[in-house]
């Protein structure tokens, strides 16, 4: 029983849920099996673990049913019963979070038993209730185009009744309108995820009309909802050619002016799209210093709106991907708070390695260059040790330490590796030679010049630590 679906419900009851339930099997209107009631009230002493031989099926048969043989479809049938019944319960809590959703099903209800009256006074009661709602998103038009679908189709809006038109034609706007917006901020919501699955499945999918619905939305931008607002100016921010920095910070502006209106996950997607556009400049060569500011801006709100950790964790990559531009941007001291702080929710499996690479990379840009390269030996994990960031970090505090041997050791076992490793873009592994090539030069006997490296570096747009190295070719003569 251990592994049934009946225990994994009912350990996902809370403590006051508990009680509840058993309130409600109790009740002669929602349960008459006696049975179950005996089933769930045995269950139950086990709790909030539910883990025990006890728990087994023969052992809790001999408690239901007494002395009576066992029989497994007997078993079955009263565990079934009973995850039906929690079942039940479960939809009952969760229509209470909803009370649109109530109104429709009451809706209902008057018009299968035909009573007219209360079918339209509790419409416009419904309508009343769902336009005093703080947030205008996507299931409050859903709402809107059901109940005013509900009012045109109802036998007592009769277009041949003449004292009828003008409120059958008053619904009738209602759901064209209505259907629009849920429509169109529906498809722009699911748009992204559709982009993304493209990439990481064959699937094949169709996005029609997406410029034209945001052309319309345009064309009253001001009249939909914050969401609809929020997700048509994302859209253009990754897929208008024409897209700017006005686009990005009329988006960022909506945003957090709109933190309370719009749910979690919306609020994620989007500061997600705020990183990626600044991340794309970032590695475009395009305001770098800039850009590495305004990512390390939306992860600073990321971890503000408790948006960084999910199901207890941090994605090892996001974590250094924060540490990393922080450091770079000179924000040493809060890189490491944030490491301290936030390093026990890293994957166990990868906590230790990915907290030395991050504690490597502060010690690095604090000039505690031997306590860099002492982090770096710590890393246990393969992967880690030929990480991109981690074979930059060793170069650059080997140069830094002025210690040449080292320094080109390092530089040909990270050439070689890249000349191994697969699955790097062209791009990616150009800007990480180019860096090797740059210290090649930059330690040679007879260095060139600082104006030849200049040039040299102009030459280069794809280029790993850029602004690092253009300090190392300003202090030479």
């Amino acid at each position: 029983m251990n592994s049934s679906k009946l225990l994994t419900l009912i350990k996902s009851l809370t403590d006051n849920e508990i009680r509840e339930f058993h309130k409600y099997l109790r009740s002669p209107f929602f349960n008459h099996d006696k049975n179950i009631i005996v089933l769930y009230t045995y269950i139950r002493r086990f709790h909030p673990f539910f883990e025990s031989t006890k728990l087994e099926k023969e052992k809790v048969y001999k408690k239901v049913f007494k002395k009576a043989p066992y029989v497994q479809r007997k078993m079955n049938d009263v565990m079934s019963d009973l995850c039906l019944k929690l079942e039940d319960y479960m939809m009952l809590k969760e229509l209470k979070k909803h009370p649109a959703e109530k109104d429709l099903l009451l809706l209902r209800s008057f018009e299968a038993r035909k009573l007219n009256h209360y079918f339209f006074k509790g419409l416009e009661k419904a309508k009343n209730r769902l336009e005093k709602s703080p947030k205008e998103d996507m299931d409050y038009y859903y709402y809107q185009f059901m109940y005013a679908s509900k009012g045109y189709l109802h036998e007592g809006t009769s277009l041949l009744n003449r004292a009828n038109q003008k409120i059958a034609a008053n619904y009738l706007h209602s759901v064209n309108n209505n259907l629009d917006r849920f429509y169109f901020g529906t498809k722009l919501r699911f748009y992204k995820e559709v982009k993304i699955n493209k990439k990481i499945t064959d699937n094949e999918y169709e996005t029609p009309l997406i410029p034209e619905i945001v052309n319309e939305i345009n064309k009253t931008f001001d009249s939909y909802s914050i969401t609809t607002q929020l997700y048509t100016l994302l859209y253009q921010l990754q897929e208008d050619k024409n897209a700017n920095d006005a686009t990005y910070t009329a988006l960022k502006k909506l945003t957090l002016a709109s933190v309370e209106l719009i749910d979690r996950e919306e609020l994620h997607e989007i500061l997600l799209g705020l990183i990626h556009y600044s991340n794309t400049k970032m590695k475009s060569g395009i305001q770098t210093f800039e850009s590495a500011k305004e990512i390390l801006a939306v992860f600073k709100l990321q971890i503000k709106y408790d948006l960084l950790i999910f199901d207890g964790l941090i994605a090892a990559q996001v974590f250094q991907n924060i540490v990393n531009i922080a450091t770079g941007l000179g924000e040493l001291d809060w890189a490491e708070q944030f490491i301290h702080q936030f390093s026990k929710n890293i994957n166990e499996k990868e906590k230790n390695d990915v907290e030395k690479l991050c504690m490597a990379s502060v010690h690095f840009w604090k000039k505690n260059y031997r306590d860099a390269i002492q982090a770096i030996s710590l890393v246990s994990n393969k992967e880690y040790n030929n990480a991109m960031a981690t074979r930059i970090v060793e170069i650059q505090s080997y140069f830094e330490l002025q210690d040449i041997v080292s320094t080109s050791d390092c530089c040909d076992r990270f050439q070689r590796y890249l000349h191994r490793k697969k699955g790097l873009s062209d791009g990616y592994k150009k800007a990480l030679l180019n860096f090797i090539s740059v210290i090649r030069k930059l330690i040679k006997v007879n260095a060139p010049s600082k104006k030849e490296m200049l040039l040299v570096l102009e030459g280069m747009p794809m280029i790993f630590s850029r602004a690092w190295l253009l300090q190392k070719i300003d202090q030479l003569k």
